[in-house]
């Protein structure tokens, strides 16, 4: 006992701990300690000791009779919760008078355009990536096969092709007969037979000519520098810089709307391929994030891994709800 007693230090104390707290939360906290102790944060503590408080610990939860011995601190534990509801010393909070002016209606309703916007395109945005991840899983799946009946084929008989041939035998006999009678109706006789046959041949069926398909011309859509308008909001791109391996524009958004603008949906599509942008990439010469009421004129910039974009048929295509709008920006 007289040992006991020299050592008055109490492991959980040395830790910053309760009284029979686990393993784990004595290894974390000896851990934030000793850094602590390292670094000169608490000169009370020294890593002996802490080492110490660890081993004792540890020797605890091993051996529970070699807890008896350890006082507690607190002796209750309750008195460390505080009271529940008001009192002296909880007072009940009260309100303050109001100190700012009162927001007009027109600046609330912009608030409230610019927080429409954010949350529909924040649906939107969930939406397709929830369709994306479903698109995955179902393109691991084989798709299954659907066998569509086929219509039986009704099979013609002869009776059809022996009329024919009956009838023209019927016509030639005729013609014939006229022939040997002679007279002014000679000259008839062709006509009459030649009739008879036309009426009698199967109708020929002609390829139908096809109409002239007419192609887009490449450079009729706006070109760098040029605004198109999009609900109301205003958008050019310009600049266009190759820097780290790829083409990088700015984009400036404009007009009298609320602003917005998503990066993600525009796509550079260049000699028949399709580049979505690179939203880690950025030169610093705008913000690299969307739009979404931010004050007019706002400027971004988009980047997009490719190179040699002025030697071939270069687009730049915005996809909204309303459509795809397309800048022309290379030959």
């Amino acid at each position: 006992m007289g040992a006991m007693n020299d050592d008055r230090r109490n492991a959980y104390v040395l830790l910053g701990l309760p009284y029979g707290a686990s393993l784990s939360e004595a290894k974390r906290a000896f851990t934030r300690r000793a850094r602590e102790a390292r670094w000169g944060d608490r000169t009370d503590t020294d890593l002996t000791d802490l080492e110490w408080a660890l081993a004792r610990i540890e020797l605890e939860q091993s051996e529970p009779a070699a807890a008896f011995g350890t006082y507690r601190v607190p002796a209750d534990p309750e008195v460390l919760r505080a009271p529940a509801g008001f009192g002296l010393l909880a007072p009940a909070p009260r309100p303050a008078p109001r100190r700012s002016p009162v927001t007009p209606d027109e600046e609330r309703a912009v608030v409230f355009d610019a927080a429409r916007l954010d949350a529909a395109q924040h649906l939107l945005d969930r939406t397709s990536a929830a369709a994306g991840r479903k698109l995955e899983r179902i393109s691991d799946v084989p798709l299954p096969v659907v066998t569509v009946p086929v219509m039986p084929v009704r099979r013609r008989g002869w009776a059809p092709v022996i009329m024919v041939g009956v009838v023209a035998l019927a016509v030639l006999a005729i013609a014939g007969v006229s022939t040997l009678i002679g007279g002014d109706d000679d000259e008839e006789a062709p006509a009459t037979t030649a009739v008879a046959v036309e009426t009698t041949a199967a109708p020929t069926t002609e390829p139908a000519t096809s109409a002239p398909v007419t192609t887009a011309t490449f450079g009729s859509e706006p070109g760098l520098g040029e605004m198109i308008e999009v609900s109301g909001i205003e958008i050019t791109p310009h600049d266009p810089i190759d820097g780290f391996g790829h083409l990088c524009l700015i984009f400036t958004i404009d007009g009298d709307v609320p602003l917005g603008f998503v990066r993600e949906n525009v796509t550079l599509i260049s000699g028949g391929v399709a580049y979505e942008p690179a939203l880690g990439v950025n030169t610093g010469r705008a913000l690299g994030t969307d739009v979404f009421g931010d004050p007019a004129p706002a400027e971004r910039e988009i980047c997009f891994p490719m190179q040699g974009w002025q030697d071939q048929n270069t687009d730049l295509v915005y996809a909204t709800q309303a459509g795809n709008y397309r800048w022309s920006i290379g030959t």
